[in-house]
């Protein structure tokens, strides 16, 4: 028994002296990762707090190219073609601009629900995206947790409804929606606002990630210059 501990701890000894990085470039690589990583997640919540200042503020989603309305299309334009057949476009109206204000004031949420998804984003090839496109950050965010932000908005963004009253008059559509032939109504409207919501936050830190990149006066942090700095 003593002859096989000998043996296995003479082997592990020679397997740690034949990793040894004699020449440093593996601890360099370790301490570059690590500053780049620091950039990215510090140049995403730049742009986080940078897509709240000009989204989640009076008129950031009422009174921009974001504005959430129905589209001609689909479910969407039998909601639309019923309310005119019934002369209720003036519900519509009031629908669109509560849920829009109702975005407007999730600035709070959108923050703290980012940055804690932007600290625990793992950057398996930092340089890849530091030195990629313009908005690589923003994309690579929107990929692997867009799907989670918007899981975890939805309580804030119902909420929101709730406040600002988009929840009453969309039941007062459903209700009259679903007392004509084409009922009954089945539509998720808290999906369909939170994904348009949410890609406008992303639009606008693209927007900035790509300021960042190319503009001094952007890069406002110590973890930012040592990236793009230069």
């Amino acid at each position: 028994m003593k002859k096989y501990i000998f043996v296995l701890i003479a082997l592990v000894a020679t397997l740690t002296w034949s990793c040894q990085d004699e020449s440093g470039d593996y601890i360099d690589q370790l301490q570059t990762n690590s500053v780049l990583s620091k950039g990215a997640r510090s140049c995403l919540e730049v742009a986080t707090d940078t897509a709240v200042a000009h989204v989640c503020i009076p008129g950031g989603m009422t009174e921009t190219d974001y504005r959430i309305t129905f589209p001609n299309s689909g479910l969407c334009r039998a909601i639309r073609d019923t309310m005119n057949h019934l002369g209720r476009t003036d519900l519509l109206d009031t629908l669109y601009n509560r849920v829009n204000r109702a975005c407007e004031h999730m600035g709070n949420d959108v923050t703290s629900t980012f940055k804690a998804a932007i600290v625990k984003l793992v950057f398996d090839n930092p340089s890849d995206l530091v030195y990629g496109p313009s908005d690589t950050l923003t994309a690579y965010l929107r990929l692997y947790q867009e799907s989670a932000l918007r899981e975890s908005l939805t309580s804030a963004l119902n909420s929101q409804f709730q406040s600002a009253g988009a929840t009453a008059t969309w039941n007062e559509i459903v209700t009259l929606f679903n007392g004509t032939t084409a009922g009954p109504l089945s539509f998720d409207l808290n999906d369909f606002v939170m994904r348009r919501f949410v890609a406008a936050i992303f639009a606008e830190m693209g927007k900035e990630e790509a300021l960042i990149r190319s503009d001094a006066n952007h890069q406002v942090t110590n973890a930012i210059k040592n990236v793009f700095g230069n």
